[in-house]
């Protein structure tokens, strides 16, 4: 209540200074300011993201069964560590256009802030965790993926999620990005895959404020699809539009000393 209350008192004072002409100093205020999800505070900076952040990586990292491959829980052996795997290892998993990975929207067809244990059921997601945190994690900006895959298909997406894992059950999603294989260098071109061949992609998340506390987990999820939320990539290199075809595709997410797949916070 405190915060919207705030909030609100911000954004009257803001259409004062520029509508009313009332003098109430909010052109002298920081340039920007934030609220911290899992800290209950507003701050605020003059850039954003604020000054003194440092990037923090966080490497990926399994045994080949960060997938649930039909098991009815996450504990697999994905892992997010602070320092690099020791060797190269990889995980797998079939993304079908057919079945997709469905958006978890609200009853008003809204994104929003959601439980992902709904979909845990699922083989077509990939999980990477932290251990419990011994010390709270601070994330203000845009958190990035860089991933090294190989996929079977010319084109298909590939899908990063920051989710805050809760030790009494929940698992909140942050933010999250994508990448289209084929304008992986930007919506004006089209650079196709060499199936099964290792690419890296950069996937940049949306801006977030959140503090991950004591006794959490930070979580990354790796899927290939987010459906109706956005098109499913046919995985066929066509017009995804106009052509009736869709095909299953091999997604194989590398990790370790040659392929530095990492969380970068």
């Amino acid at each position: 209540p405190e915060a919207q209350v705030d909030l609100t008192d911000m954004i009257i004072r803001w259409f004062d200074y520029w509508l009313k002409e009332l003098e109430n100093g909010v052109d002298e205020a920081p340039q920007v300011r934030y609220f911290v999800m899992g800290s209950g505070q507003w701050k605020q900076a003059d850039t954003w993201p604020a000054p003194g952040m440092e990037d923090k990586d966080y490497f990926l990292d399994s045994t080949g069964t960060a997938g649930i491959d039909g098991a009815a829980d996450i504990d697999g052996t994905g892992v997010l560590r602070q320092t690099s795997p020791e060797q190269d290892s990889s995980d797998a998993y079939d993304y079908d256009p057919n079945d997709p990975v469905p958006t978890l929207w609200d009853q008003s067809l809204f994104t929003v802030p959601t439980d992902r244990r709904a979909l845990e059921y699922r083989q077509d997601i990939l999980y990477y965790r932290t251990e419990p945190l011994t010390d709270e994690v601070e994330v203000v900006g845009y958190p990035r993926v860089v991933l090294h895959v190989a996929s079977s298909a010319p084109d298909t997406d590939f899908f990063a999620r920051l989710v805050d894992e809760d030790p009494e059950g929940t698992a909140i999603d942050v933010c999250y990005g994508m990448v289209r294989a084929r304008h992986r260098h930007g919506l004006d071109s089209e650079d196709f895959l060499t199936p099964d061949e290792v690419t890296e992609f950069e996937i940049k998340l949306g801006a977030t404020a959140c503090r991950f506390q004591t006794g959490h987990r930070i979580r990354l999820e790796i899927t290939s699809s987010d459906f109706p939320n956005h098109d499913r990539n046919h995985n066929t290199g066509k017009n995804d539009l106009t052509d009736t075809e869709l095909v299953p595709a091999h997604q194989r997410i590398m990790h370790g000393p040659q392929y530095p797949s990492r969380l970068v916070l």
